[in-house]
């Protein structure tokens, strides 16, 4: 857990959210992919590449992974996941077959970063809660709108690895790229890391 978690913090393509404006105030990077460019992931997130293969349903023929920090004041609205629609718009994909949520770093002092799920028609009803820890693995339905409440107080960033399975029909997956990497961290700035001693 704690490998992984460092590898998501020191990653050089960490930065400012890649996501829609409910994730405002979030950082992570994001990972698209289908089955035929699982064995990149392989090679370039072996750790990521560890938690798909524990948990992808075996009819799943496309992902979303989104490493996610959320730090002492930020939230994610309330939303339903469907991460690959910027690939197959005007049309929107299919919900996810589920969600899997695993939690890497959760500091002690945390309060608020609560996961609250709304059942199915019931959008002013939260329920379950989830609180999250370090090491607490999580799946719920792909189409339960759902979010992250503010993280009031934390000394460290909340650090999850989210993972959105789908079971694209044909024509939608050919949209769908063999694998995509996207971070909001422009190439200078990677470039200039790379090359500071």
């Amino acid at each position: 857990m704690e490998k992984t978690a460092n590898f998501v913090k020191q990653h050089h393509l960490l930065a400012g959210t890649t996501l829609n404006t409910r994730f405002s105030g979030t950082e992570g990077f994001s990972i698209a992919l289908t089955r035929s460019g699982v064995p990149r992931l392989k090679a370039s997130f072996p750790l990521f590449h560890e938690f798909l293969e524990k948990t992808t349903p075996d009819r799943a023929n496309a992902f979303f992974i989104n490493p996610l920090c959320i730090n002492q004041g930020a939230h994610v609205a309330p939303h339903v996941d469907r991460s690959l629609n910027t690939w197959t718009r005007p049309e929107l994909p299919p919900f996810p077959i589920k969600v899997s949520v695993l939690y890497l770093d959760v500091a002690d002092d945390l309060e608020g970063g609560t996961l609250l799920l709304y059942p199915p028609l019931m959008a002013f009803h939260r329920r379950p809660r989830i609180t999250p820890r370090t090491g607490l693995f999580f799946e719920f339905r792909g189409d339960l709108r759902h979010e992250v409440a503010a993280v009031v107080k934390s000394s460290r960033a909340r650090v999850s690895l989210v993972m959105e399975h789908y079971e694209m029909p044909p024509y939608l997956l050919r949209k769908i790229p063999e694998f995509y990497v996207k971070s909001s961290r422009d190439f200078a700035s990677i470039m200039e890391e790379a090359m500071t001693p």
